[in-house]
């Protein structure tokens, strides 16, 4: 009976220093998952800033040869001037802009240059506006549901809407 005991708490200790290790492989395991995951999500942060930053010199070589070939045929179509557009302190950026209104005389001069400030500010603008909704998708997919959203309620209320018709006299002349 005594060695039957023996070999029973044998067993038993056999039993708990499996489970330990079975516990502590199972706790290294969970410790080398946690630590790839946060490696994974590294990387992907990575790839999307080199993405974001090759999409952004594939636009930027896209852009200087547009503007290398209308600088070759700008001596045959017309005029163009360089303005250049600062992007997020990545650096500045040519573009080629037609003249719009030459230089003018008199006071027709100042109200051409306020009318050009004013183009080139919203122009500039909406470049800003376009570099940002092409970097990031999900500023594309609110502004399409605000859009919509928008048109929807305008559709809603200009078919709904019904004007007072006023009946009897409504001439100021009572006729």
């Amino acid at each position: 009976m005594r060695v039957k005991d023996r070999e029973d708490e044998i067993q038993k200790l056999r039993n708990q220093l499996t489970n330990k290790t079975l516990s502590s492989s199972h706790t290294e395991l969970e410790n080398r998952l946690h630590q790839l995951t946060e490696t994974l999500i590294q990387k992907q942060t990575m790839l999307e800033a080199l993405s974001t930053e090759k999409n952004s010199l594939v636009f930027q070589l896209e852009r200087l040869e547009q503007q290398l070939k209308s600088g070759q045929g700008s001596n045959v179509n017309g005029t163009a001037i360089n303005v250049p557009v600062l992007e997020n302190n990545e650096g500045a950026r040519l573009r080629s802009v037609p003249v719009l209104f030459g230089e003018m005389d008199g006071s027709a001069a100042g109200m051409y240059g306020k009318v050009r400030k004013a183009a080139n500010t919203i122009d500039r603008f909406s470049i800003r506006l376009g570099i940002f909704l092409r970097r990031y998708p999900i500023a594309r997919v609110f502004v399409i549901i605000y859009m919509a959203l928008l048109h929807i309620w305008v559709m809603i209320v200009l078919l709904t809407y019904t004007p007072e018709i006023h009946s009897g006299s409504s001439r100021p002349d009572g006729k």
